[in-house]
């Protein structure tokens, strides 16, 4: 009996081990550098991240209807997915570790590639039919992890990515190991912008935060293509604007607006990007995001929560009145919106123009221009103090 227990508690200890490593490599990813302040600090429990990413896929699944034409197809990926994490739970703590930081993951060729479509990423839906055939057999649909770094700092990249299902963010790190979001994208984009910009390279690492499904593309074939086709140097261009926009929108915001107003920016951001209202998010990656300390963003979740906005637990985070969040958002989150908009129209862009401007308070004037009602409100006082 004595022996048994003795092994049991060597089991323990050895999972221990195992959670603490994994934990450690999560942290490394996200905060490269950062470890002595970070010590401090508790860090998120890598089984509830992983638990909360099935449930996501699982709420996915659920939302379809049986009669889907690739309803069976999306349980096999599903039950795919959890076997996989299921082996990875059983691997010693050092090939664990080494699989936390692995790239992008072919899936092509499996039951996910039949069931997905390039055309799911908005930048490649909006493209003709020429330019589309062209990129279609350079393509490769890939699985981006969360936690998964699509492009290190100063780095040359290989590939671009049009994620489809996931959801990468552009971190921005001081050399205090303080870092905060400063774009996100997700089906509505590309990283790797700076390949056709002539710059090759970045100052920031984009990071997945919300694992999923994306195509990546070859550097090369982008740039041959972004030269010699017209039509999609023209979508890449507007891109380029409307991503400018969103950065120079978070910069602001993240000066001027209050926790409450920037989480409800991110969590809105975030259900624009995914099929899904629920996410995996926990708190210590969403005070990364916005730049702000973790008890910051426990106390005004907790208020959220409170209010019906919101359920949070281990980790993951379901929106449930949305209506109320786009009330309480700041004004930042519709200037975004309306831009992708116009710039980059889609079928339910009007309906999401109007609901940007009834509920952030904003006035859309000729030829698209966003105005903020609240300015023209203070724009005698405005004028004065100008003056």
């Amino acid at each position: 009996m004595e022996r048994t227990r003795s092994k049991s508690g060597r089991n323990r200890l050895e999972a221990n081990a195992r959670r603490s490593e994994h934990s450690e490599s999560f942290r490394s990813v996200f905060h490269p550098g950062f470890s002595d302040t970070m010590d401090k600090v508790e860090l998120p429990d890598s089984d509830d991240v992983e638990h909360a990413i099935a449930e996501e896929q699982i709420a996915r699944l659920r939302a379809k209807e049986l009669g889907d034409e690739f309803y069976d197809t999306k349980v096999t990926v599903l039950g795919d997915y959890i076997n996989h994490h299921a082996k990875e739970g059983r691997q010693p703590a050092t090939k664990a570790r080494k699989n936390s930081k692995a790239g992008p993951l072919s899936v092509n060729g499996t039951a996910a590639a039949v069931a997905h479509s390039p055309k799911q990423n908005h930048l490649l839906a909006t493209l003709d039919a020429n330019d589309f055939e062209r990129l279609l057999p350079h393509l490769e649909l890939v699985a981006l992890p969360l936690g998964c770094v699509v492009c290190e700092a100063g780095s040359h990249m290989d590939y671009v990515y049009f994620p489809t299902t996931a959801i990468v963010s552009n971190f921005y790190e001081l050399e205090s190991g303080a870092s905060a979001e400063i774009s996100v994208t997700g089906n509505d984009g590309l990283v790797g912008i700076a390949l056709i910009m002539g710059g090759e390279t970045t100052t920031s690492r984009a990071v997945v935060r919300n694992a999923g499904l994306g195509y990546r593309l070859e550097a090369d074939v982008l740039k041959r293509e972004f030269e010699n086709g017209p039509m999609l140097r023209s979508v890449l261009l507007r891109y380029t604007q409307a991503l400018i926009t969103q950065m120079a929108q978070i910069a602001v915001c993240n000066c001027h607006h209050n926790v409450e107003q920037q989480l409800c920016r991110l969590l809105l951001f975030s259900l624009d990007r995914l099929a899904t209202n629920e996410m995996a998010l926990t708190q210590e990656l969403i005070a990364s995001l916005l730049g702000v300390r973790r008890e910051s963003v426990t106390e005004v979740a907790g208020k959220l929560q409170a209010a019906g906005l919101i359920r949070y637990n281990r980790g993951h985070i379901t929106v449930v009145n949305r209506h109320e969040m786009e009330c309480r958002v700041c004004e930042c989150y519709a200037v975004v919106k309306s831009e992708f908009d116009r710039l980059l129209p889609s079928p339910d862009s009007a309906s999401a123009m109007e609901r940007a401007k009834r509920y952030a308070g904003l006035a859309f004037s000729a030829g698209s221009r966003v105005e903020p009602l609240r300015r023209r409100a203070h724009g005698d006082r405005t004028a004065r103090r100008l003056a």
